[in-house]
């Protein structure tokens, strides 16, 4: 597959199977994340691996409050629903933080490498969920949940799992005028 069959085919997965993902190929994602350019070499970031859906979900489940508190439209919403929004049924997540380095550019990097990941992830079968609801609805309850070292800072989590059976095959939109050549 070429790397632009790849892009296309990735796609943000809004609804994960409970399938378990393999420790080997999660090890392959972050290690796609760990090689990706940043500036002056820095890796201004480090990535915390829950690779447990039932850890996942009692998580995710313990932020539903904060969720529904910082977040107006899902002030109603189970939390089933709202994990269209997070990964609450990702059994696998992995919690992107920026560290203390010394960097302009370290946001930047950390989408870098959090992009390679979505691309290791697709290129071994796996469905991606970039999320920042969690970080903006509860990231002290995140940080403290992970154990996250101080000179850390939550920034993103990634969700990563097997499409659900009932959502595979969905197409992409894809859009237009985003680019004009001079």
């Amino acid at each position: 597959m070429s790397f632009l069959e790849l892009a296309h085919s990735r796609k943000s997965c809004r609804c994960f199977s409970t399938k378990p993902v393999p420790q080997e190929l999660v090890q392959q994602i972050v290690e796609a994340g760990m090689i990706a350019p940043t500036g002056m070499n820095l890796q201004p970031f480090y990535f915390y691996v829950l690779n447990d859906l039932k850890r996942n979900q009692e998580l995710f489940g313990q932020i539903e409050e904060p969720l529904k508190t910082k977040v107006p439209g899902i002030v109603n919403a189970p939390l089933n629903e709202m994990s269209q929004h997070s990964t609450y049924d990702a059994p696998c997540s992995i919690f992107c933080c920026l560290t203390n380095a010394q960097s302009n550019t370290k946001e930047f990097d950390l989408g870098i490498a959090v992009d390679h990941m979505m691309m290791a992830a697709e290129s071994l079968g796996l469905k991606t969920l970039p999320a920042c609801l969690p970080v903006v609805a509860a990231k002290e309850h995140c940080e403290k949940a992970i154990g996250m070292e101080d000179g850390q800072s939550l920034f993103i989590v990634l969700g990563i799992g097997y499409e659900h059976e009932t959502v595979k095959g969905q197409a992409k939109e894809k859009k237009k005028n985003l680019v004009k050549f001079l």
